[in-house]
């Protein structure tokens, strides 16, 4: 990744930017269920968060710090944050907005869950084999992550997921866990 804030929030931004535009169609927003903000739901948001991170951060714990990307500077974090956030606002509209929220209208609400975190998953194949070559560990654990934030998404909303998955990603980029 980078460490250039500039590069960061521009992503972040990019990704709203997508958001709105797949919510010009009528059809595509009507999906989208985004939850009702309340004190639980923020403690769900944060339990998701710690709960999705956890395996990496408990495999990665006896690793040194520089061994697991190094420090991030105090300056560029809420750069960070805001692209994590924003970045996975974009992927959890898509799948848990657009594609759980299609899929429940074929299917019982549960499964449509269990099937939007499969294909979250799925969609990681080609980051797993090629990219990082960590292989099936990196399906496994976007799986779990997926149905995290699948039923976050069931119970609570997309934008209970979003935040689950920003976090998420926040802990395992920031250096600071």
């Amino acid at each position: 990744m980078t460490d250039d804030p500039v590069v960061l929030v521009a992503f972040g931004l990019g990704s709203i930017l997508l958001v709105l535009a797949t919510l010009r169609d009528p059809r595509l927003r009507s999906l989208v269920q985004w939850g009702t903000p309340n004190p639980s739901t923020l403690g769900l948001c944060i339990l998701g968060g710690i709960l999705a991170a956890a395996p990496i951060l408990a495999v990665s714990a006896a690793a040194p710090l520089e061994e697991r990307g190094g420090a991030v500077a105090l300056g560029v974090l809420p750069a960070l944050a805001f692209m994590a956030l924003a970045g996975n606002l974009g992927e959890e509209v898509f799948f848990r907005g657009h594609l759980q929220g299609r899929l429940e209208t074929a299917m019982a609400a549960v499964r449509a869950a269990l099937r939007s975190a499969v294909i979250f998953a799925a969609c990681r194949a080609y980051l797993a084999t090629t990219v990082t070559d960590v292989g099936w560990p990196l399906l496994a654990f976007t799986l779990w992550e997926g149905l995290i934030y699948a039923f976050l998404r069931l119970r609570r909303g997309v934008i209970p997921a979003a935040i689950a998955h920003g976090l998420a990603i926040f802990l395992l980029s920031s250096g600071l866990v």
